[in-house]
């Protein structure tokens, strides 16, 4: 991948900045020939429209050749890649995704 500068998210990766972010992503995607890579280290909530905005930064990324990849990431967004089973989805050479939540015996879903 090109040297870019790395994207670097911090606080609420959420639906009430979910504009402003795709924005800043979408330029910093546009100037980086070979992919991008976005530290979300510094992340301390995410929802399911950061989660979106990762995979619709992936998906654009890779139909121009290409990538996005998680450079480091907090603990709340390891915990929710791994709780929606997206922990394969996005490389992440240096981020180890956590094991998603067990069931306790006895509890429903």
């Amino acid at each position: 991948m090109s040297r870019c500068t790395p994207f670097i998210l911090s606080g609420e990766f959420t639906i009430y900045r979910a504009a402003e972010i795709r924005a800043e992503l979408v330029a910093a995607l546009a100037t980086c020939e070979q992919g991008l890579e976005i530290d979300l280290a510094a992340v301390t909530e995410i929802d399911s429209a950061g989660v979106q905005l990762l995979i619709a930064a992936s998906s654009t990324a890779r139909t121009t050749g290409r990538r996005v990849v998680l450079g480091a990431a907090s603990e709340p967004v390891r915990e929710v890649l791994a709780l929606l089973g997206l922990g394969d989805s996005f490389d992440t050479p240096d981020v180890e995704v956590a094991a998603p939540p067990q069931q306790l015996q006895g509890e429903t879903t």
